[in-house]
């Protein structure tokens, strides 16, 4: 009889064992009466009880075994888990690096070159001439150093505290010194109009080999994405790799200052 067969109802139970009972008695073709039938009777149903008793603690064993290999299942499978979840957050970070990488990669190979402005004070403020709230609106005066195999610059002022708000782009710039509110051809310029508070404008001056096959940004607006700017000024003919050189030169303005 095995476990999954013993009854588990008393009903059941009892009606089993008097089966068994009469089936030993009809096999061995016992046909007792008084007395002598009782005693038999005695016999059978201490042999009964004992070969019920060994069933039962087969059974419990069993069913121990069953628990603990199921609970040594359960406890081994999530530590094979957090192994997996372990190696999936490495390779993430890993990639994730090479992605940092190979952003940035270009960068570190640029040449490097000097600005200054007299628009700009030693303190760090720009003039506010320049400015449209309280000044003329007239650009800002830049003089920079010739960057060798450079055959033109390209001129983005933003104002990083809103966005990059773009003030100022001119495009395909052959000099390397700009007078103060000079006319460029291709150039749009609007001068610093800050709502509030202080900003910070930045003046970043690109060195192309050739002229870029755009200049791309919004002007007078937010600019959420300069990376995919430079990667547009970065590709001419089709071919990336145009800039040469980047340089910025960065300065403030606080709304309502009269900075000369």
């Amino acid at each position: 009889m095995h476990c999954a067969d013993y009854p588990t109802n008393r009903a059941h139970f009892n009606y089993d064992f008097s089966s068994l009972y009469n089936t030993i008695l009809a096999k061995d073709n016992i046909f007792i009466k008084g007395e002598f039938m009782q005693k038999k009777r005695t016999s059978y149903l201490s042999l009964l009880v004992f070969i019920v008793t060994l069933s039962i603690t087969a059974c419990s064993n069993s069913t121990t075994i069953s628990k603990e290999e199921s609970q040594t299942i359960t406890t081994s499978s999530p530590e094979i888990d957090k192994e997996d979840i372990v190696t999936t957050e490495e390779s993430n970070t890993e990639e994730e690096l090479k992605t940092e990488e190979g952003t940035f990669a270009y960068e570190n190979n640029l040449i490097e070159f000097d600005i200054t402005s007299t628009s700009l004070r030693d303190d760090g403020k720009w003039l506010s001439i320049i400015t449209k709230s309280k000044g003329e609106n007239k650009s800002p005066q830049l003089s920079w150093t010739p960057v060798e195999n450079a055959t033109c610059y390209g001129i983005y002022m933003f104002d990083t505290s809103a966005g990059n708000w773009l003030h100022w782009i001119a495009k395909d710039v052959t000099e390397t010194e700009l007078e103060m509110g000079v006319e460029i051809e291709n150039s749009k310029y609007v001068g610093p109009y800050p709502p509030g508070g202080t900003h910070t404008y930045e003046i970043t001056i690109f060195a192309f080999k050739a002229s870029p096959d755009s200049y791309p940004g919004t002007f007078d607006s937010s600019n959420s994405n300069l990376d995919t700017i430079i990667s547009k000024l970065d590709t001419s003919n089709g071919v990336s790799g145009n800039i040469i050189a980047i340089s910025v030169l960065s300065g403030t303005y606080k709304s309502g200052d009269i900075v000369e």
